[in-house]
């Protein structure tokens, strides 16, 4: 099967291209895209090239609660592009996002089978979570999936949850720990460090002056980590460096505003702003504390640069993949 380029669709199903040979779908938000999805994903990309179809990811933004029960909508772990990037770098051919909006939330379970899978995304596989839901009232269980794409001669195929310490894999227990700066567990349930991404813009500008200058990242989602110190790895067109990150507002230096600092390790001086970073969180230092003075705050963060060279270098010895 020849590897095509991936294809992203942002305007729904309706406005998908025709697939001549027809679709493995797998569906989902597929927030933070942990080992669960990782592993439906992988099924579909293999089912497709096992039958010689497209791999497709059908997916959805904004999350649906956000439109069905706002008070319960969750942090996204990633922005929708971001998420469109980990689909396609896993070896996804068409990723297609759907505008979730009050009238497919009105569609009937048989409507979203005959409509949108069969007639719009010629789905002949459709790949899901053995938890999945869907339709008007989210009428729609595994059982009558089953039976709506029978009438079409669409296979398919429920993807067992990924356990980890008995319990299911999920997005929602990936905020938990990043909640609680659990970053090991979250890097558990990830299978990778967990990131974010943003801008670098202009901050405070007190860093430079301390002598520890960082890059001020604007991210694309809220930060769920607290505040605190974290040992990270920022990637940008810096390339890599270990860094010390600071979340918070800096209460020594009287600001308040909320920022992410990255002071980046043996990075030479350059302006950064307006470029894209990445930046990996590996391990909680410390909290954001309140020095008595200037001098106090340079020492601690002399020392905190200290002990995340100490970790890293441990980290890379043990040839950890990043």
């Amino acid at each position: 099967m020849e590897t095509a380029s991936p294809k992203v669709h942002l305007h729904g199903a309706a406005h998908a291209p025709i697939s001549d040979r027809g679709r493995v779908v797998a569906i989902g938000v597929f927030d933070g895209m942990h080992i669960g999805h990782q592993a439906l994903l992988q099924h579909a990309i293999h089912t497709a090239s096992v039958h010689n179809l497209d791999s497709c990811a059908y997916t959805f933004d904004p999350h649906p609660l956000a439109l069905l029960r706002p008070d319960h909508a969750p942090i996204m772990l990633e922005s929708i592009s971001t998420r469109i990037q980990r689909l396609t770098n896993l070896g996804i051919t068409t990723v297609i996002v759907e505008p979730f909006t009050q009238n497919l939330a009105n569609t009937s379970p048989e409507n979203f089978v005959q409509h949108i899978l069969h007639e719009q995304l010629q789905a002949k596989h459709i790949v899901v979570g053995d938890g999945f839901r869907f339709g008007n009232k989210q009428r729609g269980d595994l059982a009558l999936l089953r039976l709506c794409a029978e009438q079409y001669n669409i296979h398919v195929h429920a993807i067992h949850h990924a356990m980890i310490d008995h319990e299911k894999v999920s997005s929602s227990r990936i905020r938990q720990a990043l909640a609680n700066a659990d970053l090991s567990f979250a890097r558990k349930l990830l299978g990778r460090y967990p990131r974010m991404h943003g801008i670098i813009v202009h901050g405070r500008h007190q860093g430079a002056r301390l002598g520890f200058p960082t890059a001020n990242l604007k991210t694309d989602v809220p930060v769920i980590l607290p505040r605190g110190v974290y040992a990270a790895q920022c990637h940008g067109s810096f390339g890599t460096r270990i860094a010390a990150v600071n979340i918070g507002f800096a209460p020594t230096l009287h600001d308040h505003r909320f920022q992410v600092e990255a002071h980046l390790l043996d990075h030479e001086s350059g302006s950064l702003y307006g470029e894209s970073m990445s930046i990996d969180f590996a391990l909680k230092i410390r909290d954001e504390i309140s020095f008595p003075n200037i001098e106090a705050l340079k020492h601690q963060i002399s020392t905190d640069i200290a002990c995340i060279r100490r970790f890293w270098s441990k980290e890379i010895s043990c040839n950890v993949t990043l």
